[in-house]
């Protein structure tokens, strides 16, 4: 009687042939290699770390003047409301610019303070009140010279007299110009549009 072989048997044998060769190849390169198998760490991976941009650091009004006193530096307040489109904006954007809160930080004390905040506030001296009648903080009213519009930055000198406040929305790079102009002592020489080249 004669045994046939299927020459899908053959196949299968051809393929277990040939990993067992090479099970056994590597096995014979492994144990004649003379260079030991590097260790294994058990030192945590690190974790890779991308650095943070800059941002604002934002401070009431009191901590601000606390500060001043003993490093004295040019304070910019921030007066906006909770319903202004553009104070929003300007916080989103120019305000979170890298290179604008860098600044921001290195030469001035940043102020937050809301229009129609409602708590008594003591700044220089002085007690400020939310006004029922009008709606709006005697702060922002003393801040903004009476022009209520947002949102409207007003900035101090280092003895808490204010410098100017300057209204409206500016990009990165205009606010980046109007922080150099205060900063720089520009406001006392030329006017803001001029500075800017408007």
């Amino acid at each position: 009687m004669t045994l046939l072989i299927s020459p899908m048997t053959n196949l299968v044998r051809y393929f277990a042939f040939s990993a067992a060769l090479l099970f056994a190849t590597e096995i014979i390169a492994a144990s004649s290699s003379n260079t030991p198998a590097p260790p294994k760490s058990t030192a945590p991976i690190a974790k890779v770390i991308k650095p943070q941009a800059a941002t604002i650091e934002w401070l009431t009004i009191e901590e601000a003047a606390k500060r001043n006193k003993t490093n004295p530096r040019k304070i910019l307040v921030d007066v906006y409301t909770d319903w202004c489109g553009w104070c929003k904006k300007m916080d989103k954007t120019t305000f979170a610019n890298p290179e604008v809160a860098e600044y921001v930080n290195k030469n001035f004390y940043a102020v937050k303070f809301n229009a129609e905040g409602t708590e008594n506030i003591i700044f220089n001296n002085k007690v400020y009140k939310y006004n029922k009648g009008k709606e709006v903080h005697d702060l922002a009213v003393n801040l903004l010279k009476g022009q209520m519009g947002y949102p409207t930055v007003a900035y101090l000198n280092e003895k808490l007299e204010l410098i100017m406040p300057i209204p409206g929305y500016f990009t990165a790079a205009e606010y980046q110009k109007v922080l150099t102009y205060i900063n720089d002592g520009q406001y006392k020489k030329q006017p803001l549009d001029k500075y800017l080249g408007r």
